[in-house]
């Protein structure tokens, strides 16, 4: 695996200081999903600061009581898996992880991850920009929801993201966009 995927990652955040990146080297963690794994995304999981470094995945909302499904967020290659404590909706709900294809995630402790900031200030920006990119992501999957037409909505979707609509079951596309109850 290489260090530059996971590092090269915080680029698009405007990247990370020298001091940061090499601590960042020699702390972080691998870990290895086959495609179609599912976990619970939970504070129990530490996948903190995760990145995926090859695969692909999807943020899965269940209701407890009924057991629907729906996909909130795609996570491609390069993409941060959102923070484990910022998906907390209570005990009626449950936050799961689907890995669409083998998929390989580097991420650091949660001891690691709350350290961090202390050492190096400037990772609670980096913090904030990715977490606002993940409400961006939901925020677009919702103006999805207001194209009037199904039909529509799907081709626009794929036409955005020609991609990674190859790559994903179709089930999957249309629980994002709204078209269809999952189970």
């Amino acid at each position: 695996m290489e260090k530059k995927n996971y590092l090269g990652a915080f680029d698009r955040f405007g990247g990370i200081p020298i001091g940061m990146n090499a601590y960042i080297s020699a702390i972080r963690q691998v870990h290895e999903f086959k495609k179609n794994a599912s976990i619970e995304h939970s504070p129990l999981i530490p996948l903190y600061l995760a990145s995926i470094e090859t695969g692909l995945a999807a943020l899965i909302l269940r209701e407890q009581e009924t057991q629907k499904t729906s996909v909130l967020e795609f996570y491609d290659t390069g993409d941060f898996l959102p923070y484990p404590s910022s998906l907390d909706l209570g005990p009626s709900y449950q936050f799961e992880i689907k890995f669409i294809e083998k998929t390989t995630i580097v991420s650091i402790s949660k001891k690691h991850f709350n350290y961090l900031p202390k050492i190096f200030p400037e990772c609670t920006h980096l913090y904030q920009q990715i977490s606002a990119s993940h409400l961006t992501g939901q925020l677009r999957g919702y103006l999805y929801t207001l194209i009037r037409f199904e039909a529509e909505r799907l081709a626009t979707f794929r036409q955005e993201y020609p991609i990674l609509s190859k790559r994903l079951p179709c089930g999957l596309q249309l629980s994002y966009l709204k078209m269809q109850n999952s189970k």
